[in-house]
């Protein structure tokens, strides 16, 4: 018969532990022509041995049903592959004699035969390398002799195969290796772009992760952030990147170099300090420490009483120069972000909330060398606490822009101990008071004394501008600004909502000790407290133009002066005053001014050489206050 077929094997079969029968379809003459292999897990190839490993039971009529099945005597394991393939031998079993008698049959035979070994060598070939058909006749493909660590390649001339000695760095095996990087090169494709190895780009940010951090919320991933720290330490600063995960951290975490950046992926990166021991939690402290920045990621202290974060200068210079950047902080027991001696810094855009302490605890160094200066909140949200959103004490120069200061039962801000030049711009405070608040008062804002190792301090130089105060659904506040002593207070194009008495409230330790402006533009945004009314004016609305005079000086001699005490009911001692009359004047001095509450003074001098008569003159005055010239 015809082998109409060039398949010349079966499969491969994939093994499941319990399937022992595999069949195959290609002519063979007996079982001994079938040839089992079997692949292991390590793509190694095993040949089979019938009758040891497996029996073969063929068709009744290869010719017409050529094939039968492989039975195997033990399962093929998961993962292993069985192929089944026809090993005829290369060899002429047929002898025709002379004048013998034969069928048809036997020369079919003779044809399949070298039919079938001519298909095994083509499914031999169909495995090997082959040169492309169009190469040219003198191209040698004999490999050259084996020679240990070498490989072979085509020699200078593309016409023969030679072997090269293997180099440091140029197998898959050292590429592969934990110094596999130090090997590669990489450019960048701008102009002006310089070689280098890729070790040494990838050193540029370094992962808590190269360290072994797993970040899976149930590892204790601490000394993988040491283990970081210390590298960035020797290197005098670097970034530490924290991919997206939950890393559990239960020591300190203290940065104790300059210029060192800790780097996440927003909220997807938390890092969550459990330990009740730790001292610190995430911390720039140090002596003349500088430049560090925690940025883009997600911080919460849930095993400890202390800081989420703790700025802590050693000396007079103290922690300089830090940025937060878009940091979620929170925590279950203690404060969020807590400065002491630190000087020039930002937080930008960052979300304080929910801390069991104070959200932010700005105060004096404890050594009592330095305090917090120079420090700015750009947006952002203080929102939660359970004490004061912000507490701060002896600091100077810190300005509020756009902050949102929410929902923290203690109060909103708490200006204490000589806090000074304090502002705030454009921020929104809301419900902060709570009846379940740890104090007897709350208030969005409070400026005046705290006792603070014995002493008391007066604050100088409170700015409140364009903000809004919306007392809030359940709040128990009365004011939404509380001063106690405070020198040049500045308040102007605020709101202030639903507060019960009025947005600003005078409460004085000492007589006139709160001194300076406002100009409200809401409903019970004015002082109600006469006390305070008398020292804290409005500058722009409070200007005064009298109503016109008349008044009859009569004669003046020359040389000599007249007064008269004009009653002016709203005018204060040491307002300035302008003075207007109908007469001309030319010649005569005339002065005005303010010494008592309620009157001014005009005094008319005659220089003109001459009698000078001053009847029935009309006259004007506009009294405007010291704060109008920024007194």
């Amino acid at each position: 018969m015809s082998i109409s077929s060039t398949v010349r094997k079966s499969g491969p079969y994939s093994g499941d532990g319990i399937n022992v029968s595999f069949p195959f379809s290609f002519k063979v003459f007996a079982a001994g022509d079938v040839l089992v292999t079997r692949t292991d897990l390590a793509l190694v190839d095993t040949s089979l041995t019938l009758t040891t490993d497996y029996t073969v039971t063929l068709n009744s009529n290869q010719d017409s049903n050529p094939g039968g099945v492989v039975t195997m005597l033990a399962a093929p394991a998961n993962g292993f592959k069985l192929t089944v393939s026809s090993a005829v031998p290369d060899t002429q079993p047929m002898v025709l004699t002379n004048l013998g008698g034969f069928y048809p049959s036997v020369l079919n035979d003779m044809a399949d035969r070298v039919t079938i070994l001519i298909q095994q060598i083509k499914t031999t070939l169909a495995g090997a390398l082959r040169l492309p058909i169009s190469t040219a006749n003198d191209v040698s493909t004999d490999l050259p002799p084996p020679s240990p660590l070498t490989t072979f390649g085509w020699d200078t001339t593309g016409k023969r195969l030679v072997a090269y000695v293997l180099q440091a760095g140029t197998s898959l095996i050292d590429l592969a290796s934990s110094s596999g990087s130090a090997l590669m090169g990489t450019i960048q494709s701008g102009t002006g772009a310089v070689a280098r190895t890729q070790a040494s780009k990838n050193s540029d940010v370094v992962s808590v992760k190269d360290f072994g951090a797993v970040g899976d919320g149930v590892t204790d991933d601490t000394l993988a952030f040491a283990a970081v720290r210390s590298y960035l330490s020797v290197l005098g600063g670097g970034t530490m990147y924290v991919p997206k995960g939950h890393y559990i951290v239960t020591s300190d975490l203290v940065i104790t170099a300059n210029n060192t950046c800790i780097l996440g992926e927003g909220n997807a990166s938390l890092i969550e300090f459990q330990s009740s021991s730790l001292k610190y939690d995430a911390i720039a402290k140090g002596t003349n420490l500088s430049g560090c920045h925690i940025s883009n990621i997600q911080l919460k202290g849930t095993g400890t009483a202390n800081p989420v974060i703790w700025t802590y200068g050693q000396n007079a210079m103290g922690v300089v120069r830090f940025v937060y950047d878009k940091v979620l902080i929170s925590s279950s027991v203690g404060d969020g972000i807590r400065m002491q001696g630190t000087w020039i810094f930002d937080v930008a855009g960052c979300t304080i909330q929910a801390c069991g302490g104070k959200n932010v605890n700005v105060l004096l160094a404890l050594d009592g060398n330095s305090s917090v200066n120079a420090g700015r909140w750009l947006g952002g949200e203080i929102q939660g606490g359970s004490d004061y959103g912000v507490y701060a004490e002896g600091c100077v120069g810190l300005a509020f822009y756009g902050t949102t200061i929410e929902g923290n039962k203690g109060g909103g801000v708490n200006l204490a101990n000589n806090c000074r030049s304090t502002s705030f711009f454009g921020c929104y405070f809301e419900l902060n008071s709570d009846a379940s608040a740890p104090l007897a008062t709350t208030r969005d804002i409070v400026h005046g004394d705290v006792a603070y190792a014995g002493t008391k301090g007066t604050g100088t130089n409170l700015t409140v501008d364009g903000c809004i105060f919306w007392k809030g659904a359940g709040s128990i506040a009365d004011y939404a600004i509380e001063l106690s002593r405070c020198i040049s207070v500045k308040i102007s194009g605020s709101r202030f909502n639903a507060y019960t008495v009025a947005g600003i409230h005078y409460n004085p330790e000492a007589t006139n000790q709160v001194t300076g402006t406002y100009d409200t533009c809401s409903s019970n945004g004015l002082v109600t407290d006469a006390a305070l009314n008398a020292n804290f004016r409005a500058p722009l609305s409070d200007v005064i133009t009298t109503a016109a005079v008349v008044y009859n000086f009569g004669a003046i001699a020359t040389g000599a002066t007249a007064t008269n005490a004009f009653t002016v009911a709203s005018a204060v001692a040491g307002d300035f005053v302008e003075a207007q009359c109908s007469t001309n004047l030319q010649g005569c001095t005339v002065s005005a001014q303010c010494t008592v509450a309620g009157q001014i003074a005009v005094s008319v001098s005659n220089n003109t050489g001459a009698s000078k008569t001053i009847a029935n003159t009309t006259w004007r005055f506009i009294v405007k206050p010291r704060a109008y010239f920024g007194l």
